[in-house]
């Protein structure tokens, strides 16, 4: 019998300032505001995806702020995908396929079938800390991802992260 872990990405080293800014972002106040939603939808067809999410990171879990052709909801930090591009603090995630990555393949999604396909955009805030992600999934693997689909997602991150910042003043 095999039997398949995963290990959490872990908190940065950042966590308590990173979390503070994450609830003085705004964004955990914007659940299913129409111009995210309008983003999120936008995001996934540019980027050929099944699903797209724009998510705040905060404690030990991920918020779905708003989506377009996924459930929203609070899902657990240490399970997710994009607790590793917070704890990287990178500016973007991209996993062509999960069931082949060591990272993720015991990922509860990923064995379910849910996710194969991942990216991320960080959402920063005006100090420069990663408050959350615009993402897209696909049950499918991608090979075809190229730096204009990444570049839109990230335009996609920064709209929302203005349009969050903006809504907040």
């Amino acid at each position: 019998m095999n039997i398949i872990s995963y290990s959490s990405a872990g908190m940065p080293a950042n966590e308590v300032e990173r979390q503070k800014a994450t609830e003085a972002s705004g964004l955990l106040n914007a659940v299913g505001d129409s111009t995210l939603m309008d983003l999120a939808r936008r995001a996934r067809i540019h980027c050929r995806a099944e699903t797209a999410l724009v998510c705040a990171v905060s404690h030990y879990n991920i918020f779905v702020i708003a989506q377009d052709r996924v459930r929203p909801g609070v899902f657990n930090r240490s399970t997710s995908f994009v607790s590793h591009l917070i704890q990287a603090d990178a500016d973007a995630l991209f996993v062509p396929s999960a069931k082949n990555d060591v990272r993720f393949a015991a990922y509860p999604l990923v064995e379910s079938g849910d996710i194969d396909f991942y990216a991320a955009a960080g959402m920063r805030d005006e100090q420069g800390y990663l408050v959350g992600a615009m993402c897209v999934t696909s049950c499918q693997p991608k090979l075809d991802w190229n730096i204009e689909d990444q570049d839109f997602l990230r335009t996609c991150a920064v709209d929302a992260m203005q349009k969050v910042s903006r809504k907040s003043l």
